[in-house]
């Protein structure tokens, strides 16, 4: 089997509820929508691309989740390759596969139509490529992730907004960001196995950032899935490195 096609059926499979249900996941989605479909887009900040792009969408729902649903498969497929560079294409997709069970919140992100869906590709994708060691496409990484500002300035979360331990807003909570995982939380610490410093130093970075907004553990799921490899590994049901 082509596991890239594998990842992506994964993806179409993890859909379905989204398809089936006639509307969208979560309240923000319906002022994304009301961009869309009424052009009501002044409540939308921080975000000048993802309005870019409403504006020119139909206002047509089902185009919309087909939009969301690439934006998905494009993400995971970046966590994929990433997996790739320290695992087997085998464990790297077991790992797609029970990241995606272990912790549903991963699709649910991606089935809130929010401007998110349209940076996350490009952050995961900016990752992938720092974690090369030719110069060049660290350089690609970096420009990616900038890009993806044009569609969330996620930054504004640390420095804007306040963070409090018993705030009104949940997602603003000290260490939320942490709960959204679900049982993923229990294979944050296989990442640190992984034998490779960089890696480590960026799973640190993740960690820190969900501390600080539920919002923001969002950018932690890469890393997730390199410790569910690792567990993986360290199980048995996979050989090695390719």
């Amino acid at each position: 089997m082509n596991e890239k096609w594998g990842v992506a059926g994964l993806c179409g499979l993890a859909f379905i509820g989204l398809f089936l249900k006639t509307a969208f996941f979560a309240n923000d989605s319906f002022a994304s929508w009301a961009c869309v479909a009424n052009g009501w887009c002044e409540t939308l900040a921080w975000q000048p691309g993802a309005v870019f792009l409403f504006e020119l969408f139909p206002a047509n729902i089902i185009f919309v989740k087909f939009v969301m649903l690439f934006c998905f498969i494009l993400a995971m497929l970046a966590c994929f390759s990433l997996v790739k560079r320290f695992f087997s294409e085998e464990t790297a997709f077991l790992a797609i596969l029970f990241g995606l069970v272990v912790s549903p919140v991963i699709i649910f992100e991606f089935s809130k139509f929010e401007n998110e869906i349209f940076a996350l590709p490009l952050i995961f994708w900016g990752i992938y490529f720092l974690f090369d060691s030719k110069v060049k496409n660290k350089v690609i990484g970096l420009l990616l992730v900038g890009a993806s500002w044009l569609f969330w300035l996620f930054p504004g979360y640390l420095f804007i907004r306040q963070v409090q331990f018993f705030p009104l807003i949940l997602e603003l909570t000290l260490f939320s960001g942490l709960f959204g995982f679900f049982v993923g939380i229990f294979f944050i610490p296989f990442i640190f196995l992984v034998e490779n410093r960089q890696l480590k130093w960026f799973a640190l970075v993740g960690i820190f950032l969900m501390f600080f907004s539920s919002k923001l553990a969002v950018l932690f799921i890469p890393f997730l899935f390199i410790g569910i490899a690792q567990a993986i590994e360290l199980l048995g049901w996979c050989n090695g490195e390719e």
